[in-house]
């Protein structure tokens, strides 16, 4: 599965195509976003590559797709990330954005859950790899299982929620006697 969040960033074309054209062997799924463009471009190499090529626009099942997948293609977005560890799916990020989502490369990185492959020699490269190593792929969706935090987000919204009701929050409750009336 490839996918470049809900814009269809990241060089998607680039890496599905050479993936399609080096893996004579790989079914591949293109979740495109957004990006319409990209859509029509992969639509037409679909055309070409006899039925091994599926590509998606905005789809509101991201999680089906996710635990459907071998391998997740993309780059080191946090909400790529979050989601393809609820899924506990495997992980090859080929790209991030200076900064933040360079820790987040490490971090799957470093935890097993994924690799990085910044090029797509090193892309195809990879997803051979794992294909022959089914016990390596068995253990980067293990390590991708053991990072998710499926409650992540009720969790911080209940903090959020009892900073706002103790007025720390702005637009939360006055404190210090400092009423409206």
């Amino acid at each position: 599965l490839v996918t470049g969040g809900a814009e269809g960033s990241g060089g998607i074309y680039r890496r599905a195509a050479a993936i399609v054209r080096e893996l004579h062997d790989v079914d591949v799924a293109v979740i495109c976003g957004r990006n319409g463009r990209l859509r029509r471009r992969l639509s037409r190499l679909a055309a070409r590559a006899g039925g091994r090529l599926a590509v998606q626009g905005f789809v509101g099942n991201m999680a089906d797709w996710l635990r459907c997948a071998d391998i997740v293609v993309g780059k080191a977005g946090p909400g790529t990330i979050a989601e393809a560890t609820c899924c506990a799916a495997p992980l090859v990020l080929t790209s991030h954005l200076p900064g933040q989502e360079e820790g987040n490369a490490g971090f799957v990185i470093s935890a097993g859950a994924g690799r990085y492959a910044p090029r797509r020699r090193d892309l195809v490269a990879e997803i051979r790899w794992l294909r022959r190593n089914p016990a390596a792929l068995a253990a980067m969706r293990v390590a991708s299982a053991g990072l998710s935090r499926p409650a992540a987000a009720a969790g911080i919204a209940g903090v959020l929620a009892g900073l706002a009701a103790g007025g720390l929050v702005p637009g939360g409750p006055a404190r210090g006697g400092q009423g409206t009336g």
